[in-house]
């Protein structure tokens, strides 16, 4: 990808995330919002920003951890790649962020591209179940009404795109795991890998010479690919380094959900507890697991109304306008920061998308 389309790229990232926005809001009568915009206390969002601080600060930690059998870095040296990831997901389509991660620590640090990809893989199926775990305690919390039927910047939301929505990220939390555990196992991934590498054997109607070019140029780097993912998993030899993350992990979304609570001390006509604003919360991300815009604008709004009718937020304006500036302030550090990240590590964002194109294939992984 060259200069050029990256530059187009940006700026197509940004015009569908400004017309998402206005197309969110087009039939929200405006004088109602902005007048609830104007009377939230945004002092209340000053601890909010800070608090999700801390979130990443969890998820740094927690992503170090994974990083040790791949490559022993720093705290910095972790939380600058990240940052600049999610900064990314922020802005550009297609959450390219994942990719730039193990871009950055490959061409930073020397280790191994699969190797890191998979621990960001790891980091996502942590994240999964814990939601799942969340979604599952704070629904025997609290007194959800009858699921409405939300109307939103084109989206049509029901009970039944809620139960949508959990049962695909339920399937791919149990993808990643089974993944992750199929290619820890030595055993088991010896037996892959010899059968990769048997494969070539089997196509019997090719001369020998292409036989061997296949196995060379095939087989022997997919396998060199497994080994290096299941380096990334190596977390999973580990019961105390897993208990830490899966209990980072807890604290990353019981600090995520009390953003929320700090947000709605601000926000008029919002009187719902830690218990209920978790389930917005767990809400709100399970839709926007839902192919969106980037930024997730639209999609992220008719989550949070849907939620909140849930528990008796019926009023347009409120909810959305809560829902609009919770949105902001939960995307303002992985932006602010992950530019910032960007300028102390010297990395030029718009080359390392191209660069993401030409990750490389089995590169070497440091101790």
């Amino acid at each position: 990808m060259n200069r050029k389309k990256l530059i187009i790229s940006f700026l197509a990232g940004g015009l569908v995330s400004a017309l998402a926005l206005y197309v969110s809001f087009r039939n929200v009568p405006l004088a109602g919002l902005t007048e609830y915009l104007a009377r939230i206390d945004y002092l209340w969002y000053i601890p909010t920003f800070l608090i999700l601080v801390l979130g990443f600060v969890f998820r740094a930690i927690r992503w170090r951890i994974l990083l040790f059998p791949v490559a022993r870095l720093t705290f910095w040296e972790c939380f600058h790649p990240m940052m600049i990831g999610f900064m990314m997901n922020c802005i550009l389509p297609g959450r390219v962020g994942e990719l730039a991660r193990p871009v950055i620590v490959n061409r930073k640090h020397g280790a191994s591209f699969f190797g890191v990809l998979a621990t960001v893989a790891a980091e996502r199926a942590l994240d999964l179940l814990g939601l799942l775990v969340f979604f599952i305690a704070v629904m025997r919390q609290v007194g959800a009404r009858h699921a409405p039927q939300v109307e939103f910047s084109g989206y049509v939301l029901t009970q039944a795109t809620l139960d949508t929505a959990v049962t695909a990220m339920t399937r791919l939390a149990v993808v990643l795991v089974l993944g992750m555990v199929a290619v820890s196992i030595d055993p088991l991934r010896r037996l892959m890998a010899k059968a990769i590498m048997g494969a070539p054997s089997v196509l019997v109607f090719l001369p020998a010479a292409a036989r061997k070019r296949l196995r060379e140029g095939l087989s022997t780097p997919i396998v060199g690919i497994m080994e290096r993912v299941a380096q990334g998993f190596g977390l999973l030899k580990s019961p105390g380094r897993l208990i830490l993350c899966l209990a980072l992990t807890a604290g990353v979304w019981l600090v995520a959900a009390y953003s929320y609570v700090l947000a709605a001390k601000g926000s008029p006509g919002i009187g719902l507890g830690f218990s209920q604003l978790s389930a917005v919360m767990v809400i709100i991300c399970f839709f926007i697991s839902l192919p969106s815009a980037p930024g997730f604008w639209g999609l992220w709004e008719a989550g949070g109304i849907f939620a909140l009718a849930l528990f008796g937020v019926s009023d347009t304006s409120s909810a959305a306008g809560y829902t609009l500036a919770v949105h902001v302030i939960q995307m303002a550090p992985a932006i602010l920061i992950g530019f910032l990240s960007a300028a102390v590590m010297g990395v030029n964002v718009m080359k390392l998308t191209r660069d993401e194109a030409s990750a490389p294939s089995d590169p070497g992984s440091q101790p």
